[in-house]
């Protein structure tokens, strides 16, 4: 494989890796801000680049391919002519292969499939644009404006069951911390007498905070 196409693939397997961390929103301002997000990551030190990068270990990089294997097919294909190849930039995609498992690992089968066909649309609206703009035929361009149209639908109908299901996460994490909340306030004398004591046993000692008093920090028990 020469350079250059040993290049393009990196690159494809990036972009499809990585799709799952778009902004989950339409607004055209956030999503530049992501884009911009992406080229500091390429730029600096990040995940599989830098001084700063963790190694994948051997079991999650084993757990990795062994889910992009059966969501991607393609790009585990790619990503191992890659390995052969090229072992050391191999390793740096191998991060961005490791954050896309850690995204879905918990997702139910379903939201897997819709998020692996999300990403399966994303790439074939790259295709399509470029033979569109590639085109000089406006017979050609309708059909494939039509093309377009029917593999955005597919991308809508994908999103909106990963959007559910992280609308779901996010209300079951409100209810826990209103529970939380609540708890608290029932534990509000405990929690006041263990703090006045925490305060009280720096006494002949330096002044400090035994703990955060902000929100966050588990309460003394």
């Amino acid at each position: 494989m020469s350079k250059r196409a040993m290049f393009l693939t990196a690159g494809v397997v990036l972009a499809s890796v990585t799709a799952a961390q778009w902004a989950q929103t339409d607004e055209p301002g956030a999503r530049r801000a992501m884009r911009e997000s992406r080229a500091e990551r390429r730029e600096g030190p990040g995940p599989g680049n830098g001084p700063g990068a963790q190694a994948v270990t051997s079991e999650q990089e084993t757990k990795a391919l062994a889910a992009l294997k059966k969501y991607r097919p393609l790009y585990h294909q790619r990503l191992m002519t890659l390995k052969a190849s090229n072992p050391g930039i191999y390793r740096r995609y191998l991060a961005w292969v490791w954050q896309w498992y850690q995204d879905i690992e918990n997702m139910p089968e379903k939201v897997r499939q819709a998020v692996s066909a999300k990403q399966d649309a994303e790439v074939r609206i790259g295709q399509i644009l470029r033979e569109y703009r590639d085109s000089a035929s406006d017979s050609e361009r309708a059909e494939l404006k039509s093309k377009l149209r029917a593999v955005m639908a597919e991308h809508f109908d994908a999103e909106q069951v990963e959007r559910e299901w992280r609308l779901t996460q996010l209300e079951d994490r409100i209810k826990r911390l209103r529970a939380e909340l609540k708890e608290r306030v029932e534990r509000r004398e405990k929690i006041i007498d263990a703090r006045v004591a925490q305060w009280l046993e720096q006494e002949g000692r330096p002044l400090h905070r035994p703990r955060p008093l902000g929100p966050g920090p588990v309460d003394p028990e």
